[in-house]
């Protein structure tokens, strides 16, 4: 990593057209003043999926390089900034992407219907709110992986709801 490469040079712009994806989408359902229809209910849920999926995925293949790293007996090696940038980008797409959807009048007509699914969004979504800066979870290489394998933990919990929903439609 000293010679400026990246570990993950395609995970922040992944991260960044999904927040912009789901920004577009939050703009559509804001302006909605009715009740939704079964197929845009369902495309909502895609939306929050799709979001959710894309974090999941950059979580699972961080795992998977650091697991591979610890059975070869190395060191992982992504830098500081490269951590830092991940993290940021993560957090703009959960926190300015999925939260906004999430406190959208729509989806909150919506989870009033699904209560299960409702209360694990909301524990991720507070969760987020503990008393720590970006910088703590990317400062070292430790904690940024226990915030990955966290993320993902809570992450794939939402999925398992949520695909079952999805399928009812």
């Amino acid at each position: 990593m000293g010679n400026g490469t990246m570990l993950f040079p395609d995970i922040p712009n992944q991260l960044r057209e999904s927040y912009e994806l789901i920004k577009t989408i939050i703009t559509d359902f804001r302006n909605l003043k009715r009740k939704l229809s079964n197929r845009e209910r369902k495309n909502l849920l895609s939306t929050l999926k799709s979001g959710l999926n894309v974090i999941n995925m950059i979580c699972i293949k961080i795992i998977a390089e650091s697991e591979a790293s610890k059975n070869a007996n190395r060191k992982m090696n992504i830098s500081f900034e490269e951590r830092e940038k991940i993290v940021e980008e993560i957090l703009l797409l959960a926190e300015d992407g999925i939260n906004n959807l999430v406190t959208t009048d729509a989806m909150n007509d919506l989870l009033k219907d699904y209560p299960p699914l409702a209360k694990k969004i909301y524990l991720k979504m507070y969760g987020e709110g503990e008393d720590y800066l970006p910088i703590d979870i990317y400062e070292s290489e430790g904690e940024f992986l226990g915030w990955i394998y966290r993320v993902n933990m809570y992450i794939e919990d939402i999925l398992n709801t949520l695909n079952g929903i999805v399928r009812t439609f």
